[in-house]
């Protein structure tokens, strides 16, 4: 049994900081269950990011917010064994932990960074997470565990791409080089983030993604997703994350944007459950379903177009194909 005693204050933060991270990678419906289920309240919550923007919902900052201001200590002990069934009971496994072996169907992204920047590479990992990458948050701890480092090494082993976060201290850390090297040495890609610094060594001669002072890590999650989806050497990889991202689209301008994303998987990258998933989007999502592009031409019209010598090489149905040529209907490839 665990003692129900009350949790210590510098047990309690990591405690907080990993199940607000794990709950993040949940579909919201979800998130909100399982809080009540364990005696915590749920429900949107509005604020500010690090730089004083006004935003919506952070599913991270949601749900940490939910975990610290109710429930009881024996509830946050409750909930860590049900999320982690691996971890012994009572235990408090630090944040950086938290990743652990990557998430099944996942697009596995390892991000290097300098541990003043730690709190930034969190909330971009809870963003990605909306797009199924799976991000690696390297050390949150100057010097880490050897236990630790051998997470470190199994991720870098396994990642399918790195994000190095370029910032002014990135060249003085031993960990960030060594990172950054593990990934070019075994020729993933490596993707600089110009936070406040530029490429350095074998990384200038990667194209960087360039971020604007004071642009919220929401943002820079973004931009990081769109390369992934686009760059040959992971857009094949990132073919689910694509659909979903396409699937999920909250706005006609994020369905708009969803397509020309749909346009960069390869042929060899679709499969009959990303056809379907992509066909109830085309049902179900009103945001999806009435997207328009300023020619006229609707969103789910260009799709199927698009998708025509893609059903006919899966053997799906092919009533679309009498109207299309299939150079033409993939013409974008």
């Amino acid at each position: 049994m665990v003692d129900p005693s009350p949790v210590k204050p510098a047990e309690r933060i990591p405690l907080l900081k990993k199940l607000a991270a794990a709950l993040a990678e949940q579909d919201e419906v979800d998130i909100g269950l399982v809080l009540r289920q364990f005696g915590f309240t749920s429900g949107d919550i509005w604020g500010y990011d690090d730089y004083g923007n006004f935003q919506g919902p952070d599913i991270f900052g949601r749900a940490l917010h939910h975990l610290e201001t109710s429930g009881t200590d024996e509830g946050l002990q409750e909930l860590e064994r049900y999320l982690d069934p691996s971890s012994e009971e009572g235990s408090l496994t630090p944040i950086s932990n938290v990743p652990g072996p990557w998430k099944k169907d996942t697009f596995r992204l390892f991000i290097s960074h300098t541990h003043p920047h730690a709190g930034f590479a969190g909330t971009m990992r809870s963003y990605l997470a909306k797009y199924r990458i799976d991000a690696f948050v390297a050390h949150d701890t100057i010097a880490p565990s050897e236990e630790w480092r051998q997470t470190i090494e199994t991720a870098l082993l396994t990642c399918h791409a790195a994000a190095a976060l370029m910032t002014t201290d990135f060249r003085e850390s031993m960990w960030c080089d060594q990172e950054v090297g593990y990934c070019l040495a075994r020729g993933v890609l490596v993707l600089p983030v110009m936070i406040d610094a530029t490429p350095h060594g074998f990384l200038g001669k990667y194209q960087a993604v360039k971020v604007k002072k004071g642009r919220a890590a929401m943002l820079v999650a973004q931009d990081v997703f769109r390369v992934l989806a686009a760059h040959a050497e992971t857009r094949e990889r990132m073919a689910p994350a694509v659909v979903r991202r396409f699937a999920k689209s909250t706005s006609f301008e994020s369905a708009r944007d969803g397509f020309y994303l749909l346009r960069r998987i390869p042929k060899d990258g679709w499969t009959k459950e990303l056809v379907e998933e992509t066909d109830k989007a085309l049902e179900k999502n009103s945001e999806v379903k009435n997207a328009k592009f300023k020619g006229g031409e609707t969103v789910p019209a260009l799709t199927r177009k698009l998708l025509a010598p893609v059903r006919k090489k899966l053997g799906l149905d092919d009533h679309w194909l009498a109207f299309l040529d299939e150079d033409e209907a993939y013409s974008a490839n």
